[in-house]
């Protein structure tokens, strides 16, 4: 009867080897041969063996050798050197027991295949011992386990594959390592397919602690459909000039990093259509956004090396025969800084299982509770509040995690000063209906607004102190929209605006005054459109992303006495005519100020920016009095030539009026200014440069 199932076990195991479970196609090339002699170990035939080593030493290329389980574990050590088939009757109770012997299980012959079995207990020190070694070629092994070795699989040759196997707790003493993959000879060429690689780590503190780990020349590699979690050097490592390997539909979680390349170059994380998950990914790209389930921002490893289809979920694949696992809580919460009564949404779909998850419970920390993988809370007081979600799969196993939430309150004090009315909310102050045109809403110090304001009526906006009194839009739409004319809004921190939007827009409003502010941390600090006859003063304009003060078709606006610093594109940019730029200070910036026609630009101190000042396309400007400090590049322009002037093209430049400006790299004669009139290298001059840098005077 033994017999009889035996063989019914290879034959479904020939029929199943080529399945796969995914929607893209994957190639597995059988290895199992279907013609030779099957010899028998343990079990309770006449003639069948009782050591593996002894069957194989008595087999022929072409031969399989069936492995009963009633003898296990089988405590030897394997070599094969002939091309058969080494089938065990159960993964889980089929095992081959190294008792700490210092060599691996070795495959020497090519086309040899190796199915069914827990190996454990195989310890060996150097570099290429470990559970089995594969040191030939077009070799098959699947469904099998690897536990409590040094490494599991040390592969040395080429074209092999490895698929469904389960590789966790292989570490002894100070290393560990789930698949090492060596091309000192070979290790080319090798696919690792629909694995699970989790927690191969020694001791805590010592090196080589990777879940797969491809060394010296291993190139041409594959790994795909794996889970790879809990390593604490890295979940894959790229050393020694291993190159052109494909690593996608994988998932990596828990490791430490995820991924590591040294001197390993041209590899590919994604195919074309399916990166990777990475459970770190929302941490590096906070403001990345998703399309279906791909994030569109690339997951940069390391080198220039990019997963362009980085998944946004962990990728449910199918694992047969799947080892009883616990499962790994974690969930993610939005909005990322959440304030009292608004709806915040847990997401538990972060945990991980190898199968299936069957039940999410929560604990919101202020008495409720929740059942479901994503669910909705909201908050009535303010406060620090620990969260906590509880997992279980289908085996019954749990994992648990808890994260603290701070609810922020969402309003602040503010008090019509002409009304007397106190209200706990800017908008609310704006919109309530004794709040008429003219009045001033005032803002104390320490208060912080979480919310997005639009002004809809002539106020005076004012805040009381500007390190303390801050309007934040928490990463969502803009933090200050005017709607209309004549407003002025002074003496708030600024920040926090969503990724394509600012700190304060003007859209078509005119005779604003924005003073005394702090704008930081916005996509653009200021933004005006079609706007005109607005002061801008005494602000403090820093670290936005992109530009501090973007000026777009807008005229006759003043921009003085502002400090303007360490902005992402440029500090400000002033596209349009008539506008006034003058005594600010511009510092730290990849460009410090963009201008176009008409402007004038006077008493402003340009220092330690990449380029001071770039006219694009100005023309009848003046630029005359300011000091440029220590700029890479103090000024330059580009030209391109448009037809509809009746003016010479090479004249263009010469409109523009640089005059009377401190450059303190220039020590005598008129200082030249390089710049292009298409791509052409062109000049224009500074005739009458001045000896000594202007007191411009301080100013806050």
């Amino acid at each position: 009867m033994k017999r009889i199932l035996a063989i019914g076990i290879i034959l479904l195991f020939i029929g199943t080897s080529i399945s796969s479970s995914t929607g893209f196609n994957v190639e597995k090339k059988s290895t199992i041969p279907l013609n030779g002699k099957t010899l028998y170990v343990g079990g309770s035939g006449p003639n069948n063996y009782t050591k593996i080593q002894d069957a194989i030493d008595n087999a022929s290329d072409g031969d399989t050798v069936f492995v009963y389980d009633d003898s296990s574990p089988y405590k030897e050590r394997v070599v094969i050197n002939r091309s058969i088939s080494l089938i065990g009757e159960n993964r889980d109770t089929t095992v081959i027991d190294g008792k700490g012997q210092k060599n691996s299980n070795n495959i020497k012959a090519n086309f040899v295949s190796i199915i069914n079995f827990t190996i454990r207990n195989f310890t060996g020190y150097y570099v290429d011992k470990g559970g089995i070694l594969i040191s030939s070629n077009n070799n098959y092994i699947s469904n099998c386990t690897f536990t409590n070795n040094r490494k599991g699989i040390t592969i040395t040759g080429s074209n092999n594959s490895v698929n469904d196997c389960y590789l966790y707790e292989n570490k002894w003493d100070d290393r560990g390592t789930g698949i090492f993959i060596w091309g000192i000879n070979n290790g080319d060429y090798n696919r690792i397919d629909r694995c699970i690689i989790y927690n191969n780590n020694g001791i805590e503190g010592l090196n080589y602690h990777f879940g797969i780990w491809l060394s010296i020349n291993a190139d041409h590699n594959t790994i795909t459909r794996c889970t790879i979690i809990d390593h604490l050097d890295a979940g894959i490592g790229l050393y020694g000039n291993s190159n052109h390997n494909l690593i996608f539909y994988n998932n990596f979680a828990i490791n430490n990093p995820n991924a590591i390349i040294s001197k390993s170059f041209n590899n590919s994380w994604d195919n074309g259509m399916y990166g990777n998950y990475w459970d770190n990914y929302r941490d590096r790209y906070p403001n990345a956004n998703q399309t279906n389930g791909i994030w569109d921002t690339p997951y940069n490893i390391k080198d220039n090396q990019f997963d362009n289809y980085p998944f946004v979920s962990i990728i449910k694949i199918h694992y047969p025969n799947m080892p009883s696992f616990f499962p790994v809580a974690w969930f993610e919460y939005e909005p990322s800084t959440p304030i009292v009564n608004e709806t915040v949404r847990f997401n538990g779909n972060y945990s991980f299982d190898f199968q299936n998850i069957t039940q999410y419970q929560w604990n919101f920390g202020d008495g409720a509770y929740g059942i479901g993988r994503m669910i909705n809370h909201s908050y009535s007081n303010a406060g620090d509040y620990t969260i906590t979600l509880n997992v279980t799969n289908e085996d019954g196993k749990y994992d648990g995690i808890s994260r603290k939430l701070e609810i922020k309150c969402c309003g602040c004090v503010v008090t019509n000063l002409n009304t007397g009315e106190i209200f706990n909310h800017i908008q609310s102050a704006i919109d309530d209906i004794n709040t008429r045109d003219n009045h001033t809403l005032f803002v104390p110090k320490d208060q912080i607004c979480y919310s997005n304001i639009k002004i809809n009526k002539i106020i005076n906006l004012i805040g009381e102190d500007i390190e303390t009194t801050v309007i934040d839009a928490r990463g969502e739409g803009c933090v200050i929209d005017v709607k209309k004319n004549h407003i002025t809004i002074s003496g708030f921190t600024i920040q926090n605006s969503g990724k394509n939007s600012y700190g304060i827009k003007m859209d078509n409003q005119n005779n604003n005054i924005i003073v005394g502010n702090k704008l930081i941390n916005n996509n653009i600090g200021i933004y005006l459109l079609n706007s005109m006859y607005n002061t801008i003063t005494s602000n403090t304009i820093t670290m936005n992303k992109k530009i501090g003060i973007n000026i777009k078709d807008s005229r006759y606006n003043n921009i003085s006495q502002n400090m303007i610093s360490n902005n992402g594109d440029a500090g400000i940019n002033l596209n349009e005519f008539g506008n006034k730029f003058f005594k600010n200070i511009v510092t730290n910036e990849n460009i410090g100020l963009i201008f176009g026609s008409t402007d004038q630009i006077y008493e402003n101190i340009f220092s330690n920016n990449e380029i001071g000042v770039l006219s694009k396309g100005g023309l009848w400007c003046r630029i005359s009095k300011n000091n440029f400090l220590n700029n890479k590049q103090h000024a330059t322009f580009q030209y391109q030539i448009v037809k509809r002037f009746s003016i010479p093209f090479f004249l263009y430049p010469q409109l523009t009026k640089w005059t009377r400006n401190y450059w303190d790299r220039n020590t005598r004669g008129p200082m030249m200014i390089h710049g292009k009139m298409e791509s052409i290298p062109w000049l224009n001059f500074d005739f009458i440069p001045a000896r000594e840098p202007y007191d411009i005077g301080e100013f806050e």
